[in-house]
């Protein structure tokens, strides 16, 4: 079946960018809702403002952040085969590929049944982050010429992503207080269970289980050069030092990091000021037909970035990162594009933790060898996929992602399905299956496991976990 004109339709919308899509679709779900149409235009507005403020204050980061990068890797004088071509590559390619087209009607389509069965209470209007499971299948679809059996692998990626999305709302409103609002964005909350599990064992070494570094913290301990901002313009100093970039440079690069830490929440604020009306209205609307039925709306976990803690830690990822691929025995790939956003991929280790910085680093530094090694299989896919779809760049040979990383290690089964899909293909499908469901069943006893929190004062611990 030719899917080229649904393909291209798709597209058309999806390249609008998220400020349009997000909006418009808020727009439709108000008018649904029967929110005058007023307060509808003001609301979608408003919330397309937030998602331009948020990428703004994002580009000004990464941009900053990717120059310095840039310099790190060159003065590593590191020579590697693949290059890490960045997640917008990634995007982009999904959208002219096969499994396209039976993975983002699919996903819509589970994502309402189980709404309405009632085994998920997230409605993911993040339509523009549905290419994470069109990469998964990719990779199946290229090697089974399958296009059926490559869907139901991205689809079961996507339950499990929607359940984690369900259990972790609660974290989502206590620690990021975005009440009503849930991520099921695959390449960074995909790894809450496996940061959670780290985290529990770390939470019962005696000795260890007491350190912690935070914001908090340190603005107790030092004063005012605890503040996020200084603490940014600190990072962004060593960075640009670390990278031999000049006196104006680093400055620069200190004065965009300490601008983000300030920025961004006031974002987030602007945001959630278009989403929380509609949202207000919508829940109701729910409640009056599925009584006793709370739901949660999906976005981009750019919304989750509005931590200092979250910041700091992406931002300490970046030399790990490098450092990593030349010290990883067998490691090809050179990260280059991609680490600039590496406080999205590393979110969940201060996350599970609600912002120790120790443990967030030592979780980052496990999650980022896992990345590294899932970049180094997943570049013939990515490859491939650039190819199908016409995609140009100048680099020669094999490229990859650290998000394309990221999405092949988070929720764990996709190693053993990838490393079974030369078989039969429709036991592939079942196997994967199968798969999904002993992670759904594994993945819920690890995050509700109980918390020592031994790194925290008892009112340290009631404001962190108002509800444990």
């Amino acid at each position: 079946m030719d899917f080229t004109p649904l393909i291209n339709i798709l597209n058309q919308f999806l390249n609008l960018g998220v400020p349009i899509v997000a909006p418009s679709l808020l727009f439709i779900l108000a008018l649904i809702f029967r929110v005058p149409i007023g307060q509808a235009i003001r609301a979608a507005v408003t919330y397309g403002i937030g998602f331009i403020g948020i990428f703004l204050v994002l580009n000004m980061m990464l941009t900053a952040i990717s120059t310095a990068a840039e310099l790190l890797v060159k003065n590593a004088g590191v020579t590697l085969q693949i290059i890490d071509v960045g997640w917008p590559v990634d995007a982009a390619i999904s959208f002219g590929v096969p499994p396209f087209v039976t993975v983002f009607i699919g996903a819509i389509a589970v994502n309402l049944i189980l709404f309405v069965l009632k085994w998920t209470k997230t409605l993911d209007i993040d339509f523009h982050n549905y290419y994470h499971w069109v990469v998964i299948a990719s990779v199946v679809y290229f090697a089974t010429h399958n296009l059926a059996v490559a869907t139901i692998v991205g689809l079961v990626n996507f339950v499990i992503t929607l359940k984690i999305a369900d259990w972790t709302a609660k974290d989502v409103a206590e620690w990021w207080d975005l009440s009503g609002i849930s991520i099921p964005h695959m390449s960074s909350m995909g790894w809450w269970p496996v940061s959670y599990a780290i985290d529990w064992v770390m939470d019962r070494i005696p000795g260890f289980n007491k350190i912690r570094i935070d914001v908090k913290g340190l603005q107790e301990k030092v004063g005012v050069l605890g503040e996020p901002i200084i603490i940014g313009a600190v990072i962004g100093l060593g960075l640009g030092f670390g990278a031999r970039m000049s006196v104006p440079d680093t400055l620069n690069l200190a004065m965009n990091l300490a601008a983000s830490m300030v920025l961004m929440p006031r974002m987030i604020t602007l945001l959630m000021e278009g989403l929380v009306p509609i949202f207000q209205v919508a829940r109701q609307w729910v409640l009056a037909r599925f009584p006793d039925y709370d739901f949660y709306i999906g976005l981009d976990a750019a919304v989750l970035i509005r931590k200092p803690e979250v910041l700091v830690n992406g931002m300490l990822m970046t030399p790990v990162m490098i450092a990593l691929a030349f010290l990883i025995p067998g490691n090809k790939v050179l990260p280059f594009a991609d680490l600039a956003v590496m406080n999205f991929f590393c979110l969940t280790a201060v996350g599970v933790n609600r912002g120790n910085l120790f443990r967030g680093f030592l979780i980052g530094l496990l999650l980022c060898t896992a990345m590294l090694w899932g970049m180094n299989y997943i570049a013939p896919t990515i490859t491939q996929m650039g190819q199908t779809a016409g995609f140009q760049t100048e680099v020669k040979g094999l490229y990859t992602s650290i998000e394309g990383g990221s999405l092949i290690g988070a929720q764990l089964i996709n190693i053993p399905i990838f490393a079974l899909m030369y078989m039969n293909p429709w036991l592939v499908a079942g196997i994967s299956i199968l798969l999904g469901a002993v992670a759904l069943v594994a993945f819920k006893f690890i995050m509700f496991l109980p918390r020592k929190a031994a790194d925290l004062s008892p009112a340290h611990r009631k404001e962190l976990y108002p509800n444990d």
